[in-house]
C-alpha cells in the first residue's frame, strides 16, 4: 500500500502538470471561499469593530513578548486542542477529523508535486534491492520505504 504512488501511476495517462494545476487551483478555491464567506456574513466587520472598540478601552499598552505569549495561549488552547469544546466527545472528534484532514491534505499534495520520473525507477529498485540485502529485517524495509521514488 505504501510502495505506489497512485498519482504516478495516474501520470500515466494525465500529464502531472495538470494535476498539480488542479490542486493548486483548488487550494486558490477553498482560500477565495473562505474570504468570501468571512465577507458575505461580516464577520470579519464584526470583528474589527470589537477590536477598535476595546482597543479604546485598553489601560496600558502590553509589551512584544506578553503579546506573543499571548497569541501562543490562544493558538495552543483554541486551535491546536479545540478548547472551545466543553464536551471531550466533540472535542476528541473535532480534533481526529482535523488532524485527519491535514494529514490526508499534505499527503497528497506531497504525491502530486513530488511524481518521480519512471526513466530512473529501474536503477533505484537495483540500489533499494542493494540497500535491503545490506540492512535485512525492518530496518531495510524501512530505508527502503522511505528512499524508494517509485
Amino acid at each position: 500500500m505504501f510502495e505506489i504512488n497512485p498519482f504516478a501511476e495516474l501520470a500515466v495517462t494525465v500529464p502531472a502538470g495538470i494535476m498539480q494545476g488542479f490542486v493548486t487551483v483548488m487550494i486558490a478555491l477553498v482560500a477565495g471561499g473562505t474570504i468570501f464567506d468571512i465577507i458575505h456574513k461580516g464577520s470579519a466587520k464584526y470583528f474589527f469593530q470589537r477590536w477598535s472598540r476595546e482597543k479604546g478601552l485598553k489601560q496600558r499598552d502590553p509589551g512584544f513578548d506578553e503579546k506573543i505569549a499571548s497569541v501562543a495561549k490562544t493558538t495552543a488552547h483554541d486551535v491546536l486542542t479545540s478548547g472551545e469544546f466543553c464536551n471531550f466527545k466533540r472535542r476528541l472528534a473535532h480534533l481526529l477529523t482535523m488532524y485527519g484532514f491535514i494529514a490526508y491534505a499534505v499527503a497528497t499534495a506531497v504525491m502530486v508535486f513530488f511524481i518521480p520520473d519512471q526513466r530512473y525507477c529501474h536503477a533505484s529498485l537495483l540500489a533499494s534491492d542493494l540497500v535491503a540485502r545490506q540492512c535485512n529485517g525492518l530496518r531495510g524495509r524501512l530505508l527502503v520505504l522511505v528512499f524508494h521514488p517509485c
